[in-house]
């Protein structure tokens, strides 16, 4: 085998003794970095899976390997749409979760319907009460047959996610009445769509979530009505980072906003928000009327079209002193974008779109330090002119030596090269040297 290759079996080199003398906690650990938390098994097994390989090195080793429960405790179970394709087979999944004893189990589920593959109600069930962390991509009607089986109380459960191809042929709400209902360790829930198929009635607020427990939520579904996803959020007293899909407002969300306006629920401790409005057109940017966040440090904004025009309104009730991060990129802006930067006064990292060209006068404010003084990174999508760029940047430096109160940038990113001009290298060189890390042409 490979390990043993490496290990014991290089040329001119016989097996140490120092390596039958290591103490089990070290080997243990060697194991662990080996096939470290985020390393799931990923079912049907590859030859290679490193859990199997060092099991095969030595008896000592292969005794060390089964008695360490946490290495058998993280699984990816992917069963597949495919008939002729391998399916996981039972026994060694059976076989690796005796393996893990009693550790808490992380496990993630991809695959079709139940129907079609039983061994999701024979295996998971029985050892889900069993999950800290569980993840499922399969489609609504299995989720909905899942979650109605009955388990044992999820009592370890601190993670779940959802990632759900939404199904047009359910009709009624899905009947999760039951599947939350002791979770005393749940902080972290997200419900994922893929695509843009609605499902009527989708009742996520029947989920019985604790959500007032969560601490990080993601909603991200156009079958999530506003008035739901208005009642969930203000349940969310103890979140501190929440991604959000809004739906157009119908009568009943506008009804709410309304009532609501007038006692604002305050989110004590939400620090990052990202919020996308799925129809731009009607009152969906009232939604943050609701709500006070005073803690809040990151905001991004955006809307299902790009280029959407800024401001938005009622989303800039939400601009305070206490936002250090703001994300922009999603926007159009007029010269109302200097207002808006004036409104966040400590702001530390922007995100523009590719048409802050146009507004010469804002960027050069942002250089001279007169908006955003304490900015130390800016993320562009394009930029027309490196030399204008680069003019903005050396600006900035030199407000920063007179003025101790203005920060220079610390890192300049430019996500895509148009193909343009190329940089002047001794400039991009200085300014480097000075400090400033610039990076052109890459993702985030």
């Amino acid at each position: 085998m490979a390990i043993r290759e490496h290990v014991f079996d290089r040329p001119g080199r016989s097996q140490s003794p120092s390596m039958e003398a290591l103490p089990v906690e070290i080997i243990q650990a060697v194991f662990l970095e080996l096939c470290p938390p985020a390393a799931l098994a990923v079912f049907p097994l590859r030859k290679d899976e490193p859990r199997l390989l060092i099991t095969h090195v030595c008896s000592r080793w292969r005794a060390i390997a089964l008695s360490t429960s946490t290495l058998w405790a993280r699984y990816y179970i992917h069963f597949h749409f495919s008939c002729s394709r391998p399916q996981p087979q039972s026994d060694p999944i059976r076989a690796w979760i005796s393996r893990a004893a009693q550790s808490p189990l992380s496990l993630n589920i991809c695959g079709p319907a139940i129907e079609t593959s039983p061994m999701i109600s024979e295996l998971v069930l029985p050892i889900i009460h069993r999950c800290s962390s569980l993840f499922l991509c399969i489609n609504t009607a299995t989720l909905n047959q899942l979650l109605t089986l009955p388990c044992k109380p999820l009592h370890m459960l601190q993670n779940m996610s959802v990632l759900v191809e939404d199904d047009t042929q359910i009709a009624g709400p899905t009947p999760f009445a039951t599947a939350f209902d002791s979770c005393p360790q749940l902080h972290t829930f997200a419900y994922i769509a893929i695509g843009n198929h609605r499902v009527e009635n989708l009742g996520i607020a029947n989920f019985n979530v604790p959500w007032h427990q969560l601490t990080t939520l993601r909603l991200c579904s156009p079958s999530i009505l506003a008035h739901e996803c208005l009642d969930i959020l203000r349940s969310c007293i103890s979140l501190q980072e929440c991604k959000v899909d809004i739906s157009p407002i119908d009568d009943l969300a506008l009804q709410r906003i309304v009532e609501y306006s007038h006692h604002p629920t305050i989110l004590s401790f939400l620090h990052t928000l990202h919020i996308r409005f799925l129809d731009l057109e009607n009152d969906s940017c009232h939604f943050l009327r609701v709500f006070r966040f005073p803690r809040l440090q990151g905001f991004q904004p955006t809307g299902l079209v790009d280029a959407a025009p800024w401001p938005l309104p009622g989303v800039q009730s939400v601009l305070c002193d206490t936002i250090e991060e703001l994300d922009l990129s999603g926007f159009k802006f007029p010269e109302s974008l200097s207002e808006t930067l004036a409104l966040v006064p400590n702001l530390k990292t922007l995100r523009l779109s590719n048409d802050f060209h146009k507004y010469p006068t804002i960027m050069r404010a942002l250089g001279e330090g007169t908006l955003s003084p304490r900015l130390t990174t800016l993320y562009l999508e394009t930029v027309e002119s490196f030399d204008f760029l680069f003019d903005i940047i050396e600006a900035r430096i030199a407000a920063a030596h007179a003025d101790h109160g203005i920060a220079t940038f610390i890192k300049v990113v430019v996500l895509l090269d148009r193909g343009g001009d190329p940089p002047n290298e001794a400039r991009l060189m200085a300014l480097t040297g000075a400090g400033v890390q610039i990076r052109l042409g890459c993702p985030i």
